[in-house]
């Protein structure tokens, strides 16, 4: 017999059979003495239950828990469990522990020692109850529990994936950061699981607890790097490239080879992964493991991740840049411009964001960006990124620059207007660099930069005075296309502007070269604002200049200006011939010759004020010693007279200009008399002048001279003189015909002026008729016709006639001899469409 003792003081004696059941007993009552044996920690109903289950195992030759302890709490089983612990009597133990379990799976929530759980752990139990014990491991075992630790390792090849999943995960939740142990475990259990879930669940585990594998050796890198290959699922592959960042050695060319993609041994993708969760994660994961590592492989690799596809994507490709590349990498820059393509506008962020990062102040990084602004598509972000990485001086004077490309030349303009808009400072320095390529030697750079300048305006800015210069010169370029382009940029000017544009171009108008003065008044009559007294001004210097082109120019000018404001024109043109100046004086008949004309041209009123100050001004012209000015003025008469004739109180000046017609009729130059003539016209129309007009055309008529008198007798007859100025005659009225009938019958009746008049007739058809008669040939049958009482009239019948059948418009006469008032019984016409021109 044996005597045990419990903690509690109690006495039990057993027989050996029983002490021999626990290896405990067996050897303390082989070295005792006869004595009691202590049991410490087994108090005397744990005790009293231990060896009733050794002596129910005698009886059944098996161990059993008793029903009251099965149906119990867990808590007398603990007791039971432990008191059996101490006696070592495993069996029973195993019993213990498994109905702990069965409890845990029956009944969730139930508590049961962390100590028994982990007891629970390596007996190594059916699924089932193993998931609860594990279960409640994880919700009773603090973090770094080493007991509960050493349990879970002891299951981690348990035969159901359940279990071993449960078990990982279990792990992951109690192994503090950097634990060796639980990091070597889940390794060694990383290369035997075959499972996808449960690789999963490994590489989840290793990147939370996991340390640096810095003195590992390569297999354990290997394990885990073989899961980026595409055979395997998106989840697993982006874990697997989690848990090489959180897990590979600082600077590991292994891991860095992997997380690029580079060719391999596991057909790895890394950061080139179809899955853009994978690609995230590994730039995550390479940012992490790069440490200085500057291989041109992994620069590369990441630089062709700016154009990804995925926005996160590329924000990781950029933050990898930052820590990869150095300032002014031309690789780096290289890829960064690739992102400003229009077929991956998507990019254009990243490569902004990258240029901050390694092009600031850059040279190439910013050619680079004016070649990009030169694809509209791509204009607006490259012309964005130059302003990151460089001042805008900078930027405005590189776009500049790029006036000396073919290539990039016509990209200046917008890609300017973009940058001033940017631009708050004041940008007068553009305007003087652009001004120095308004005289390059190539034409295509001239009308670009007259584009550039009309940024300023695209821009909402106003052209520095500096330019306005450079810009009129062009105006008078040899090129077309730089006259247009400078032409539509002074219209985008201002009045103010537009007037300092012009300026400098009056003095052109003396330039020797007709087409150069012909550009001059082609951008006056584009640019300047129909009748503005600033611009006018502009012109009468020109009036007043020795040069002739000078002034016929500005007096076309101002004549073309001043639609609508002719009397103006007009009182100017008075002013000019007051002065003392001869160019003075000169500019100003010019002046009232141009102004006269157009008023007369299109039926403009011109007040009797105006009209009386202008026949005196002419008449002084006339008058007047100067050769030029008497021809001036006689060259304007014919429109004075126009004007004259539409007015009905202008009696006074009316005979003064009549008086000076009639010196004009004799003048030694034929030009004057035409002209004479000619302004003698619409006053014969006039009823209220037409007596006077009539008397000084018979006095001519009578002249001495042949082309004196015909050239009276073809203003009565309202034939188109030739000279300076002409106008359309209109139809004569049945009265003013009456009155010519009558003057050239008076005339026939004096026979010695008849007879010159005869004779001149004669000759002057006579050698008209073997040329074919020109257009005056109606003149000439009507003088035939006039004269054919004379002797010898059958001859001038005869030749009007062949003078009608040359013409075709008059019909033969009938009859052998007409009398003075029957030969103009058919109407008298407006003359020929061209100009009679008797000399």
């Amino acid at each position: 017999m044996a005597r045990l003792r419990s903690s509690d003081g109690d006495v039990f004696e057993v027989d050996l059979g029983t002490v021999a059941l626990s290896p405990v007993l067996s050897s303390v009552a082989e070295m005792g003495d006869g004595d009691e044996v202590p049991l410490p920690l087994v108090d005397s109903i744990s005790l009293r239950w231990v060896l009733a289950h050794c002596r129910e195992y005698h009886a059944q030759g098996k161990w059993v828990l008793s029903r009251k302890l099965s149906s119990g709490g867990p808590g007398d089983l603990e007791r039971l469990l432990w008191a059996a612990d101490f006696l070592a009597l495993d069996r029973l133990v195993s019993l213990c522990l498994a109905k702990l379990a069965s409890f845990l799976q029956e009944r969730q929530g139930m508590k049961i020692s962390l100590r028994a759980l982990c007891r629970c752990l390596e007996l190594g139990l059916k699924p089932e109850p193993m998931l609860a014990v594990l279960e409640a491991v994880q919700e009773q075992a603090p973090c770094g529990d080493e007991t509960a630790l050493a349990a879970l390792s002891r299951c981690q090849g348990h035969a159901a994936a359940a279990v071993r999943l449960a078990t990982v995960r279990a792990i992951e939740r109690l192994a503090p950061r950097g634990h060796a142990a639980a990091t070597r475990l889940l390794q060694f259990r990383l290369q035997l699981e075959a499972l996808e879930d449960i690789q999963l669940a490994i590489l989840r585990a290793l990147t939370s607890i996991g340390a640096r594998l810095t003195q590992s050796p390569p297999q354990a890198l290997y394990s885990i790097l073989r899961f980026l290959g595409s055979h395997y699922s998106v989840v697993t592959r982006e874990s697997a490239a989690r848990a090489v960042g959180a897990l590979a050695e600082i600077g590991s060319a292994h891991a860095l080879a992997a997380l690029i993609g580079s060719p391999p041994t596991y057909l790895r993708q890394g950061i080139t992964d179809s899955s853009p969760l994978v690609r995230r994660q590994a730039l995550l994961s390479l940012q992490q493991t790069m440490g200085d590592c500057k291989s041109i492989q992994v620069l590369t690799a990441v630089a062709a991740r700016l154009r990804d596809t995925d926005d996160i994507t590329r924000q990781e490709a950029v933050k990898a840049m930052a820590l990869l590349a150095r300032q002014g990498d031309v690789a780096v820059i290289q890829a960064a411009l690739a992102c400003f393509s229009h077929d991956c506008q998507w990019a254009f962020g990243a490569g902004m964001q990258t240029l901050q990062l390694v092009g600031r102040g850059d040279a190439f990084a910013i050619a680079g960006l004016l070649q990009k602004m030169a694809d509209p598509k791509t204009r607006v972000p490259a012309a964005q990124a130059l302003l990151q990485i460089a001042t805008m001086p900078e930027a405005l004077r590189s776009c500049i620059s790029c006036l000396e490309s073919p290539e990039l030349r016509s990209s200046v303009p917008e890609s300017l207007a973009i940058l001033l808009r940017q631009c708050q400072a004041p940008v007068g320095f553009v305007a003087g660099r652009l001004v120095r390529y308004l005289c390059h030697k190539t034409f295509d750079v001239r009308r670009v930069t007259l584009a550039a300048l009309k940024s300023f305006h695209m821009a909402g800015k106003r052209i520095p005075v500096i330019a306005l210069r450079g810009i009129g010169c062009r105006l008078l370029d040899r090129h077309q296309a730089v006259r247009a382009a400078a032409t539509d940029l002074a219209q985008a000017c201002g009045p103010e502007q537009r007037l300092r544009l012009l300026f400098p171009l009056t003095k052109h108008l003396a330039h020797p070269s007709q087409g150069r003065r012909r550009l001059v008044l082609r951008a006056f009559l584009r640019l300047a604002t129909p009748w503005d007294e600033r611009y006018v001004q502009l012109l009468v210097p020109s009036l007043r200049s020795h040069h002739a082109c000078s002034q016929k120019a500005s007096a076309e000018l101002i004549q073309k200006l001043s639609s609508g404001h002719e009397h103006s024109g007009i009182e100017k043109a008075l002013l000019l011939l007051q002065e003392n100046c001869v160019s003075a004086r000169h500019g100003g008949i010019r002046l009232l010759a141009c102004m006269l004309g157009l008023c007369s041209n299109d039926q403009r009123y011109v007040c009797p004020k105006l009209l009386r100050s202008s026949a005196l001004a002419l008449v002084a012209g006339i008058r007047s010693p100067d050769t030029f000015q008497r021809r001036t003025a006689a060259a304007c008469a014919p429109s004075l007279s126009a004007l004259m004739s539409a007015s009905v109180d202008l009696a006074g000046p009316v005979v003064v200009w009549l008086n000076a017609l009639a010196a004009g009729l004799v003048d030694s130059s034929r030009f004057i008399q035409l002209s004479a003539a000619a302004a003698l016209q619409p006053l014969i129309l006039n009823t209220v002048h037409s007596q006077l007009a009539l008397e000084v055309t018979m006095r001519a008529m009578q002249h001495q001279d042949w082309r004196v008198r015909w050239t009276a007798v073809a203003a009565l007859l309202q034939v188109p003189l030739a000279g300076s100025v002409s106008s359309n005659s209109s139809k004569l009225s049945e009265p003013m015909r009456s009155e010519i009938r009558a003057a050239i019958y008076r005339l026939s009746q004096e026979q010695a002026v008849r007879a010159r008049a005869v004779r001149d007739v004669a000759d002057y058809v006579l050698g008209r008729l073997d040329q074919g008669l020109p257009d005056d040939h109606q003149l000439c049958v009507l003088a035939l016709r006039a004269c054919a009482q004379t002797p010898g009239g059958l001859r001038f019948q005869a030749a009007a006639g062949r003078a009608d059948g040359v013409g075709g418009k008059w019909p033969p006469t009938s009859g052998t001899s007409l009398s003075a008032p029957s030969c103009f019984a058919e109407p008298l016409k407006v003359g020929p469409d061209k100009p009679f021109n008797l000399e």
